[in-house]
């Protein structure tokens, strides 16, 4: 089940544009606005910067619980999130916890509601949950960085976006997310490293195209 719908893009901020472009950061930006105005974005925006996991590596982790949540169980939870019943998806999914109390994907997307509640406390309890009985998912650490970042905790999110790089070197999602951090931080340089990885892992996400663009125009780089 795809749930890439349950999260809509927004974004919280405005572009700014100077006179002159190099081509790359012009062909950079120009692939952004293809993909967004197509509609292939698939990610789901946290500010301007970052996106979240909630999509279907949530439901192809591997658990290491011998008792995991039945497909209904998950599609009726990702429906109350959908229709924007927090209250109730929170609900639901301490409900889950009593019964499964080792899912991964449950405990990552209570620590979600958390952060769709206001509740940045809530929810860095249940990402600490979460990594002490599944220190091996590299999403829990994507969505920790984020709730960080949000918090002005940059180091700390840096580091949590490090992790779930090194866990799974591919996600691009998390790449993107620790390039953004560290632009943010004007480390245009390191943050081009990882900008460019993600968009060779996923050519389809205009954000990442965007971010690389402005650290491209940071540096000067031709």
């Amino acid at each position: 089940m795809s749930l890439n719908r349950y999260l809509k893009s927004r974004c919280a901020g405005k572009f700014r544009y100077h006179h002159c472009f190099s081509f790359k950061i012009l062909a950079a930006l120009l692939q952004y606005y293809a993909l967004w105005s197509s509609g292939l974005n698939s990610q789901r925006l946290l500010l301007l910067s970052f996106t979240l996991s909630i999509d279907q590596r949530l439901l192809i982790m591997p658990n290491n619980e011998t008792r995991a949540p039945s497909k209904s169980e998950v599609e009726s939870l990702f429906s109350l999130y959908n229709a924007g019943d927090f209250f109730g998806a929170g609900s639901f999914c301490r409900n889950l916890l009593k019964t499964y109390p080792n899912s991964a994907l449950v405990s990552i997307m209570l620590g979600v509601v958390y952060m769709a509640q206001g509740k940045p406390t809530a929810a860095l309890i249940a990402y600490e949950k979460t990594i002490k009985k599944n220190p091996g998912y590299p999403d829990v650490y994507n969505n920790f960085g984020i709730l960080l970042n949000s918090l002005g905790r940059f180091g700390e999110a840096i580091d949590k976006f490090r992790k779930a790089v090194q866990l799974d070197p591919d996600y691009s999602d998390a790449l993107n997310n620790l390039g953004a951090t560290l632009q943010n931080l004007n480390q245009h340089e390191q943050a081009l490293t990882h900008l460019s990885r993600a968009i060779t892992l996923n050519p389809n996400s205009p954000l990442a195209f965007f971010n690389y663009a402005n650290s491209l125009k940071a540096t000067g780089k031709k």
